[in-house]
């Protein structure tokens, strides 16, 4: 059975390596521990623009109010 974890995560937009908008899902507060550091990249469609990207953050907001990490044994 693998490992959960569910708790407070800060929708972001960030700039990937290739300087294109990617939306970031970062744990906050005690949910840090989740992901050790790390963060969850959306990968978004190309050509989406860091407008476009924010303005999907903010309706995703919106709509979810957790976020659930299960890994595998």
């Amino acid at each position: 059975m693998g490992l959960t974890g569910q708790g407070n995560f800060y929708l972001t937009v960030r700039e990937d390596l290739q300087g294109k908008p990617i939306l970031a899902l970062e744990p906050t507060g005690h949910s840090s521990d989740i992901l050790k550091g790390g963060f969850i990249a959306l990968k978004l469609l190309e050509g989406t623009t860091f407008a476009e990207a924010q303005a999907i953050a903010e309706e995703i907001k919106k709509h979810v109010i957790s976020a659930t990490v299960q890994m595998g044994d």
